[in-house]
């Protein structure tokens, strides 16, 4: 009995070993050489020297001296800047600007913020919505007094 046990253990131990023998090897996980080349393979970045492609369109960097006048002629009109639209952003046209954003409560700077530009009443330039067509079948009342007035 014990030399059937012996041999049934042998035979098992043979059997794993055949199986470990004939398994195919995992490589070895490789370990980073640095942090930089760990976190450029996390994120898929490019390697060191290379520059990553623009996001989005181009922004404009400043306004057009058109823009500027638009702007110092806004001042003006509101008594926070003396003279005539120069176009050029200098001292003057900052003072006004901080004057301007103090009354109106916001971030004092004399930069030309989006805000400090909508509060002048100048906006974004936008191109005018198309007119609407009255047809025979247009509901008028949907209509706002003024188109409705001018058809």
């Amino acid at each position: 009995m014990l030399t059937v046990m012996k041999a049934v253990a042998c035979a098992a131990l043979c059997l794993v070993a055949g199986l470990l023998w004939s398994a195919p090897a995992r490589p070895a996980a490789k370990k980073p050489t640095s942090p930089r080349s760990a976190s450029a393979a996390k994120k898929g970045g490019a390697k060191k020297g290379t520059r990553r492609a623009a996001r989005g369109p181009a922004r404009q960097q400043q306004p057009a001296p058109e823009r500027y006048r638009e702007i110092q002629q806004a001042l003006i009109d509101r008594g926070l800047m003396a003279g005539t639209p120069t176009g050029e952003w200098g001292a003057e046209s900052i003072a006004a600007m901080k004057r301007f954003q103090e009354q109106q409560s916001l971030r004092a700077d004399g930069k030309l913020s989006a805000m400090s530009v909508i509060a002048l009443g100048l906006g974004p330039k936008r191109p005018r919505a198309a007119e609407v067509v009255v047809g025979p079948n247009t509901n008028l009342a949907v209509l706002g007094e003024n188109e409705a007035n001018q058809r």
